[in-house]
């Protein structure tokens, strides 16, 4: 698939996002994930694992580069995963940085060729679609003269993720042996090496 047919397909995904039953959508996400923490997780394959490290790598990565500021970011054993970063919601290029991070997980594995037709559509489904719908939403709303299309959000978050990718690489291989990391290591991976 080339990079043209990629942006093609998660323009499609933004494109059908509902956004008004994507905020509840979100919460009830964000629930069943906080409640994964909590343990009663069963054991996944290695390669989901790594899958999983590489997407949310890809999340912080983007979101750090972007100037955002990043927090925890995990891996757990049944290879569900998050990455948590915030933007200041009245800044257009932090909103924008937040669409580019959002949605640079599943391009990450739309790339990688990691995402089969199943997994396509949970990935369109996800979380990650939802928000980076509701922010291009509310990013546009603070820049209207910059004409963002969603075509123009898919475009950038692969940009970001393949000029990005050796960072993504060095934090995934961290996420896959310490299964979490804050802010501050994600500095460290990203900073140039010493």
């Amino acid at each position: 698939m080339s990079l043209e047919a990629h942006v093609s397909l998660v323009t499609e995904w933004l494109d059908s996002v509902d956004v008004e039953s994507a905020p509840a959508r979100m919460t009830a996400m964000q629930e069943q994930n906080v409640a994964k923490d909590t343990g009663g997780m069963t054991a996944s394959a290695r390669g989901e694992i790594a899958r999983t490290a590489m997407h949310e790598a890809s999340h912080a990565v983007v979101a750090y580069g972007w100037g955002l500021n990043v927090g925890r970011v995990c891996v757990r054993e049944d290879a569900s995963g998050s990455a948590a970063y915030e933007a200041d919601e009245a800044q257009a290029d932090a909103m924008l940085g937040a669409v580019l991070a959002d949605l640079a997980g599943i391009c990450c594995e739309v790339i990688s060729g990691d995402a089969d037709r199943a997994r396509q559509f949970k990935l369109q489904h996800c979380h990650d679609v939802l928000a980076a719908r509701l922010n291009a939403d509310a990013c546009r709303a603070l820049a209207p003269g910059w004409a963002l299309s969603n075509r123009t959000f898919a475009a950038l978050a692969f940009c970001s993720v393949l000029s990005s990718w050796n960072s993504i690489l060095r934090v995934a291989g961290a996420l896959r042996l310490c299964r979490e990391l804050d802010g501050a290591a994600i500095a460290a991976l990203c900073g140039p090496l010493q």
